[in-house]
C-alpha cells in the first residue's frame, strides 16, 4: 500500500482521496491508532489468559475457553491483515471491542 519514491516509502492513498480529501497517509481521523491501541489491551489480557508466552510471544498450545480462544483468533485476524483497520474499520474496532469486553 506505499511505493517507493527516492528511496522514501510514500503510502498510497489515491484510493482514499475521493472520500477524505487532503489525507496524506491511512491514519484517517486516527482510526489506525485506535486499532492498534485495542490490539495492544487485548494482547494484554491474552497474556494475562496465558495464551500468549510472553518470553517468545509465542502462542501456546492448550484447551481455553471458548472466549479466550475466540479472542485470540480476533487478535490474529487484526494483527496479520496489517491495515490496522483501513480495509474495514467498524468490522475491526467492533471485534477487538468485543474481545475485550469478553475478557474482562
Amino acid at each position: 500500500m506505499n511505493y517507493t519514491s527516492q528511496g522514501d516509502a510514500i503510502p498510497n492513498v489515491v484510493a482514499c482521496t475521493p472520500c477524505h480529501a487532503g489525507t496524506a497517509d491511512f491514519n484517517i481521523n486516527g482510526a489506525q491508532d485506535e486499532i492498534e491501541a485495542l490490539l495492544v489491551e487485548l494482547e494484554e489480557l491474552l497474556l494475562a489468559e496465558g495464551v500468549l508466552n510472553p518470553a517468545t510471544g509465542l502462542w501456546r498450545t492448550g484447551t481455553y475457553a471458548t472466549d479466550v480462544a475466540g479472542a485470540a483468533l480476533n487478535w490474529i485476524y487484526i494483527e496479520e491483515d496489517r491495515s490496522k483497520g483501513v480495509h474495514n474499520y467498524e468490522y475491526a474496532k467492533a471485534l477487538l471491542t468485543n474481545s475485550i469486553e469478553s475478557l474482562k
